[in-house]
């Protein structure tokens, strides 16, 4: 059962939908996560854990650690990019240092896991 998910996670397709995920949740306003109250302290865990799933879905499907980290680096500017054509959104290097700390840290638990 368990290699069954692993494999299906080795495909690109949980990857990509991630990516798309991701990248959905940059053309969001700010507006609505203002009205909803979220804090400063929400948004910086928000972002190391999406990318901490980014990173290790990355490497099951490439299996090489620098590729893995080299798309995760490309998606955290590529979405901070998004976030300049957004309304209310700011893109900040603060963002993508998190994020890569995120992607770092799932890459790593991916290489753990997946023997």
């Amino acid at each position: 059962m368990i290699s069954k998910i692993l494999n299906l996670l080795r495909t690109p397709y949980p990857t990509y939908l991630c990516t798309a995920v991701m990248i959905a949740l940059c053309l969001i306003p700010a507006q609505p996560f203002v009205q909803a109250g979220i804090t400063e302290t929400i948004p910086i865990i928000l972002h190391f854990t999406e990318f901490f799933v980014l990173g290790a879905l990355t490497l099951l499907f490439y299996k090489n650690p620098k590729k893995a980290l080299t798309y995760c680096l490309f998606i955290a500017i590529l979405t901070e990019f998004i976030q300049s054509f957004t309304p209310d959104r700011i893109p900040d290097l603060f963002d993508i240092s998190i994020n890569l700390v995120g992607s770092f840290a799932g890459i790593a638990s991916a290489s753990i896991i997946d023997f």
